[in-house]
């Protein structure tokens, strides 16, 4: 049967981007936990506009930490992962940030696709401490390299079933 585990969204593409943006005690204890399987994390990017547009989840720093507001559409494995890396507008580029699913503020409508795999639109206005940001400045080559690693991965994957089945 096909095995519905979130490899890709949390093994190879959230992975990625932990690897690219995070930092010190923060790296280790992210890259630890999803290498070990004692968590899943998956990366909160699309909009309902699509991905060739602005982001209009908005990330603003308050007080001591982030206040992180928007809309996520389509996170698939978002009801069974640990963390959401959400991605926001910021007034220096695009942050990624680590939200746990359970916070205070995020609000999670979960469906199935149609391939029965677990997904959730996600309503989020949520106050984050101010290390929930992973690594500083523009992530956009940082998610850009992971989303490829992430499409190369699910060619891959594609190739595989079809050459089994041919």
């Amino acid at each position: 049967g096909l095995l519905l585990e979130p490899f890709l969204s949390s093994a190879v593409i959230a992975t990625r981007v932990v690897s690219f943006l995070a930092r010190g005690t923060q790296r280790e204890k992210l890259l630890g936990a999803l290498a070990s399987g004692e968590a899943i994390a998956v990366l909160a990017h699309e909009e309902t506009e699509g991905w060739e547009q602005p982001l209009a989840t908005m990330a603003t720093i308050e007080g001591n930490g982030w206040r992180l507001r928007g809309r996520k559409v389509g996170v698939l494995h978002a009801p069974s992962a640990r963390w959401l890396l959400v991605t926001a507008h910021t007034s220096d580029g695009i942050g990624v940030f680590m939200v746990d699913r359970q916070a205070e503020g995020v609000q999670l409508d979960a469906w199935r696709s149609v391939d029965g795999q677990h997904a959730a639109d996600i309503e989020l206005d949520v106050l984050l401490d101010d290390d929930a940001r992973l690594g500083s400045g523009d992530a956009r080559d940082a998610l850009d390299e992971a989303l490829d690693r992430g499409l190369a991965a699910l060619c891959a994957d594609a190739l595989g079933v079809l050459d089994r089945i041919l």
